[in-house]
């Protein structure tokens, strides 16, 4: 029993590490720190890195209820495991924006805005979840506390980033914070709980009902709205 409340506890840790760097705090908060030497060396305007950034928020919130459906199907860790790293390379390829052709900045806004889903707290939640019964409510406002201190703390980092190698290498060096604060974690520390993983991997249906409560049989929407 001790070693069950250890290894989740571990998976709300792993969940405020992720978070740190998650869509959120990468995506919107962290670009406001990008937007004067970017558009100053790329020759465009802000107005035109706010669009991209417009797309990619819109992108990102596209594809949430796609990461939910495949989170319900295959389980957030065979999910996470590669999209972190896709999330890690598209944000790395922040470094590699050109003004042309003109349609590079607003895709790769667009994709890490797609991948970053799987950045989202969508995942954490679910695994959290999982794992928590009593005190679930504690376990996921620890976990979601990454992403508030991902806000406050990414903005000075990467602007110390920039004034010290210039902003193509803080995008690099924030691609590599995906790998080394997300990727590791999870690989390390979030899975599903045993029970759940083995009936899922036993019977894949049970994947997308196994995060239900049982039903009391025989209550009827009508009943159970009065």
């Amino acid at each position: 029993m001790g070693g069950l409340f250890a290894n989740r506890w571990l998976v709300v840790v792993a969940s405020v590490l992720g978070l740190l760097v998650g869509a959120g705090p990468i995506l919107i908060f962290a670009s406001g720190v990008f937007l004067k030497p970017v558009s100053a060396e790329l020759g465009i305007t802000r107005g035109d890195l706010s669009s991209a950034l417009l797309l990619g928020a819109i992108c990102n919130a596209v594809a949430s209820p796609i990461i939910g459906w495949l989170l319900d199907r295959f389980g957030a860790r065979r999910v996470m495991m590669p999209g972190l790293v896709l999330y890690a390379l598209a944000v790395a390829s922040f470094g590699l924006m050109q003004a042309k052709p003109t349609f590079v900045i607003p895709l790769i806004f667009a994709v890490v805005g797609f991948v970053g889903a799987v950045q989202s707290p969508i995942p954490y939640a679910a695994v959290v979840t999982q794992w928590f019964d009593r005190q679930r409510g504690l376990a996921l406002g620890i976990a979601t506390a990454g992403v508030g201190l991902g806000v406050a703390l990414l903005p000075p980092f990467l602007a110390m980033m920039i004034g010290a190698f210039g902003w193509r290498y803080a995008y690099f060096g924030l691609g590599i914070a995906v790998l080394v604060l997300a990727w590791l974690p999870v690989a390390l520390f979030v899975r599903e709980p045993p029970g759940l993983a083995l009936a899922a991997a036993r019977r894949p249906e049970l994947g997308r009902t196994a995060d239900r409560s049982d039903a009391l049989p025989g209550t009827t929407a009508a009943a159970a709205f009065r």
